[in-house]
């Protein structure tokens, strides 16, 4: 386990899940919070072996995803983006599986996953070089 990349990773990226929280909490009404896991090195997916450092998931439950305006939404969080130096989103629309949901790269190729629909996930994927 390499401890210094899971801390470094958690100290560049988890003020962008906090922000990103926060601005939920300001637009969404009555989301229950779940805690938020231990950043930690894990494979990408159960499809891609590859070692990334996941940062959150941040989750939430009680989304009314008829109260979401996808515009608005756009717009709050490309205010948390650009505050992170993460690129800012055209238009987060939804997806075949009816969730709003984007994907974007950082300088440093971290990937900030973001989907929404009856709750809200997000995570941060940044690569781990052993």
């Amino acid at each position: 386990m390499n401890h210094a990349a899971i801390a470094r990773a958690a100290q560049e990226y988890k003020p962008l899940l906090d922000d990103l929280r926060t601005m939920l909490d300001g637009y969404l009404d009555a989301l229950l919070w779940l805690p938020r896991q231990d950043t930690a090195i894990t494979p990408r997916s159960r499809f891609d072996p590859r070692p990334v450092v996941r940062v959150g998931p941040d989750f939430a439950r009680g989304v009314l995803l008829v109260t979401v305006d996808p515009r608005r939404l756009t717009e709050l969080v490309n205010t948390v983006l650009r505050r992170h130096d993460f690129p800012e989103q055209e238009f987060i629309s939804g997806s075949r599986s009816g969730h709003l949901t984007f994907t974007c790269h950082d300088g440093a190729m971290a990937e900030l996953s973001f989907w929404l629909k009856g709750d809200v996930e997000y995570w941060v994927y940044v690569p781990f070089r052993a």
